[in-house]
């Protein structure tokens, strides 16, 4: 048998969070002297204890791990959970990186493209200003429609031909729904394997963005699949433009796969 105090120092913690533990039913001692109310534990608290322990490192609240105990958290769930964690987390590096990323440098690496249901418009823009009005519009539109964004993803645009322009720009412009009671307008983009690189700075420079994916296109003997997607991370406001980040992908796929 164990005191209290051996539980705290064998797992690193304190004999508070012991209290806490067994106040949530989680751990309770093996057996309570009743003339001087110390705690006494055995093998199987100890083994209990390493098992809410690890539960905790999981991400799982006391809640969480209370009902994992009393056999109303199946492992599925968690699982499914974690994994949804994970999945935001991964999301979330990426919007960071996008937000450091130094002007003028364009690193190019492989990703994935999500699958999306989306709200979408398609035209022959004058330039980019009238593509953000037209994304605007779609957002206004959602709001008063009553239609929930899906806020995973920066908005994006896909632009049709083999041109880079600045005007008369053949352009696709999405935004992000929550696919749960979509309305029937809604389009759903498949998921596509891509290249991709970020650019900081003014729009109109984006060019060198686009030619560092050409470039790794050709070194890597890829094929591209698709039109050129733009996500934008940051890109609103006036003025100074230097703050502008813009996500380029490029849906590829190896040409020793055909």
């Amino acid at each position: 048998m164990y005191k209290i105090s051996q539980i705290a120092a064998f797992f690193g913690i304190t004999v508070k969070t012991i209290y806490v533990y067994e106040k949530y039913n989680m751990l309770l001692p093996a057996w309570v002297d009743p003339n001087t109310g110390y705690r006494w534990y055995d093998n199987s608290s100890v083994l209990r204890m390493s098992l809410i322990l690890q539960l905790k490192d999981s991400g799982m609240t006391l809640h969480e791990i209370g009902a994992h105990l009393a056999g109303e958290l199946t492992i599925k769930k968690h699982l499914d959970e974690l994994c949804a964690r994970r999945e935001a987390i991964e999301r979330f590096i990426a919007l960071l990186t996008g937000w450091t990323v130094p002007e003028g440098v364009h690193t190019v690496e492989r990703g994935r493209f999500d699958v999306r249901c989306c709200l979408f418009r398609t035209l022959v823009a004058s330039d980019a200003a009238e593509i953000f009005s037209v994304h605007d519009a779609l957002l206004t539109e959602a709001v008063r429609r009553g239609v929930a964004i899906d806020r995973r993803y920066c908005s994006f645009c896909r632009f049709h031909g083999a041109q880079l322009s600045m005007s008369n720009i053949p352009v696709t412009v999405y935004l992000n729904i929550q696919a749960d009671n979509a309305p029937e307008d809604a389009v759903t983009m498949p998921a596509e394997d891509v290249i991709l690189t970020r650019h900081k700075g003014a729009y109109e420079n984006i060019d060198a963005a686009y030619d560092a994916l050409w470039t790794y296109v050709a070194e890597h003997d890829l094929m591209v699949t698709g039109d050129p997607i733009e996500s934008y991370i940051e890109s609103y406001g006036s003025g100074d433009q230097s703050g502008f980040i813009t996500e380029v992908l490029l849906p590829v796929e190896d040409k020793t796969e055909k």
